[in-house]
């Protein structure tokens, strides 16, 4: 037997279901889980139920919901906890029996929203909270008695195995950007943040709930805190930002929101406009941004998202800001040399009888599958794509990429630095601001290629105005005659992402920076530019960093077409395309 499905719930044990566990999962449950397992099998046997159930169904994020029933279009989450004294503490958790937890009314309602709105099986879900040795206020219906559990089983219907198997075989795609959610829910974003992400399956998992409570608990009691939160790239660092951000505003805290990424904070300004003026920069030109030297405010909650892109510098000032400062940040995403926002830097000027490091571990955007490939290719050792849970192409002509994307609904594109001229006024009159060709026909590579006929224009130019361009590319049909960066894409999402793979990082029978190309002079001395003439290991290590960012844009689909021949067959090789 191996799960999530359980055939005959009656006749099942703890060490039968702890055997399908391991043979599933590759690992041993806690001895909590197995206990929990025992206590809640008990309660099934005694609601007598005999139709097959789903037992720890992977959710979307990395957590596993307890059981789940289905008939031909309806499902029954179960959420089953043994606690004997509950108290709620908040929107999202709990204090049972001595411990903080989610609260298990949230809980199951985000799974049950993550199953109705992201997963493929089409199945209307409900939920339940079993509480077998108490009868707390959640805030939500419980039940106790095991014959209630055994009536609303019964109430679904005759049980289909076609059915179940559309929910054990289906898969998660998301498919409400949370940036296009949150422009079209702006209005009641502020006093009802956890009920409007929530009901759209963007609740917060375990780990996550348990950090925004953690930083809670120490702004209302003004602890001096500094928590560096590390997460890979769709881990949900900017969901628990925002809800951070939110959660301090409702308690009438100063608190900001703070990037360095102008293109990602204008748009969040744009879609979010009631908590604009708490959505700031990190660091400018002119010094004065929170982490800088003329910041003068006095704050409560400083939230850096995207912290790897401060310098030490910042880094340092930005430690005497607020009460209360969390750090967002992942290594692999330090895109140019200027940006040392590092475990080792942080660190270096925290004070460690302050600090508190958490890791989040779970995944939304990309199948977990699919982040290991992407990091074996660029940083390990290629491997053939299996199983990604992600539609991966890889094209011999850019039209061909350019005419599937056309055919996608929400979709974007993302561009190296190797074929911009740059050197062309904006006809737009915008001053300070060059227009440059990323896949104009002029260029050797592209000479002859009619892109008109595919995009409308006979050549693509790069997204310039963060306050316009961005805002509309990113909340809006995407215009293929347009292309964001990989600074304009950071941060960002779409259900189908293509990607021009330059000839900055070509494929030798290893990975290698090719220089000729690389236009890209952002941070001058220290550009990737700059860097890639005089340092090859440390342009290596941006461009592995800069094509992650890229590869990992897309939800459901990641569109490829290189530049470089030799590179392009290489993945090709790799994918079977």
């Amino acid at each position: 037997m191996s799960l999530p499905v359980i055939d005959e719930p009656s006749a099942i044990t703890p060490g039968t279901l702890l055997t399908a566990y391991r043979l599933t999962f590759s690992q041993d449950p806690s001895l909590e889980q197995v206990m929990a397992w025992k206590s809640s099998l008990e309660f099934l046997q005694r609601a007598r139920i005999r139709t097959p159930v789903i037992a720890e169904m992977p959710i979307l994020g990395g957590e596993r919901a307890d059981f789940i029933f289905v008939d031909d279009d309806r499902g029954l989450v179960v959420e089953m906890k043994g606690w004997r004294h509950v108290r709620v503490l908040d929107d999202y958790m709990v204090e049972a029996d001595g411990e903080i937890h989610v609260n298990p009314c949230y809980q199951v309602e985000n799974y049950v929203n993550k199953l109705n709105y992201f997963h493929s099986s089409g199945i209307k879900f409900q939920g339940v909270v079993v509480t077998y040795n108490a009868n707390p206020n959640l805030g939500c219906t419980t039940i106790t008695d095991p014959a209630e559990l055994s009536s609303l089983v019964d109430s679904l219907g005759p049980f289909r195995r076609d059915a179940l198997d559309r929910v054990v075989n289906g898969k998660f795609h998301i498919s409400d950007a949370l940036v296009e959610l949150l422009q079209r829910e702006s209005s009641r974003i502020l006093n009802q943040a956890s009920k409007v992400l929530l009901s759209r399956g963007y609740g917060l998992t375990e780990e996550q709930a348990h950090l925004v409570h953690r930083v809670m608990e120490d702004l209302d009691n003004n602890v001096n805190r500094t928590y560096l939160v590390r997460g890979e790239s769709g881990s949900g660092k900017t969901l628990v930002a925002l809800t951070l951000l939110i959660e301090g505003l409702k308690r009438k805290r100063r608190t900001v929101l703070a990037y360095k990424n102008n293109r990602l904070l204008n748009t969040l300004r744009n879609v979010l406009k009631p908590l604009s003026g708490a959505i700031r920069f990190y660091s400018t030109a002119y010094q004065d941004g929170v982490g800088q030297p003329k910041f003068s405010e006095e704050l409560d909650l400083v939230i850096f998202d995207e912290a790897q892109r401060m310098t030490r510098d910042v880094i340092r000032t930005s430690m005497t800001r607020g009460t209360v400062r969390v750090y967002f940040y992942d290594e692999n995403q330090i895109l140019i040399g200027e940006e040392e926002g590092t475990r080792e830097a942080f660190l270096q000027f925290a004070d460690p009888s302050r600090l508190v490091e958490v890791y989040l571990g779970g995944v939304f955007r990309q199948s977990r599958e699919y982040l290991s490939w992407v990091k074996r290719l660029l940083w390990q050792s290629p491997e053939r794509a299996k199983n990604l849970n992600l539609e991966f192409r890889v094209f011999d002509s850019i039209l061909d990429m350019l005419s599937e994307l056309s055919k996608k609904e929400d979709r974007a594109l993302v561009c190296a630095f190797t074929e911009s001229e740059g050197d062309l006024e904006d006809p737009n009159g915008l001053k300070n601001v060059r227009i440059g060709y990323p896949l104009q026909s002029g260029v050797e590579l592209y000479k002859g290629i009619d892109l008109k006929g595919v995009v409308g224009k006979e050549s693509i130019t790069w997204l310039m105005d963060p306050k316009k361009d961005y805002p509309v590319y990113w909340t809006q049909r995407k215009d293929l005659s347009r292309c964001a960066s990989v600074y304009g894409a950071q941060g960002f999402e779409a259900e189908y992402v293509g990607v021009v793979w330059g000839r900055d990082l070509v494929w030798r029978g290893r990975w290698e920076v090719n220089p000729g190309p690389i236009t890209d002079d952002v941070g001058g001395k220290l550009s990737l530019k700059k860097i890639a003439m005089k340092d090859r290991e440390r342009a290596l290590a941006l461009l592995r960093n800069r094509y992650y960012v890229m590869l990992t844009r897309g939800i459901r689909g990641v569109y490829v077409f290189a530049e470089d021949k030799d590179t392009g067959e290489f993945l090709r090789s790799l994918v079977g395309t």
